[in-house]
């Protein structure tokens, strides 16, 4: 699987291959794994949320802070998690 999310601020992408995640910002790159716990569930749902995320200015450290303690075994009700 591969995915690629550019955006319209400029020169970045997010790309997703073999359970990495990659940042691209002009020559500069930033990857991590994916947490073995966000692999089973749909994976464009988390790359959408990466880039707009990067796009808004989060950085690669607090998106990989960020999924690495999301915990997905929550379900959602209404406005509030389980």
């Amino acid at each position: 699987i591969e995915a690629v999310f550019k955006s319209w601020m400029g020169d970045k992408a997010v790309t997703y291959r073999d359970g990495i995640i990659a940042l691209l910002d002009g020559s500069h790159v930033s990857t991590f794994d994916l947490p073995a716990a966000l692999k089973r569930g749909p994976l464009c749902h988390v790359l959408l949320g990466v880039a707009a995320s990067w796009c808004l200015g989060l950085s690669a450290t607090a998106l990989k802070t960020g999924l690495e303690t999301f915990d997905a075994t929550s379900s959602c009700e209404g406005d509030t998690w389980k």
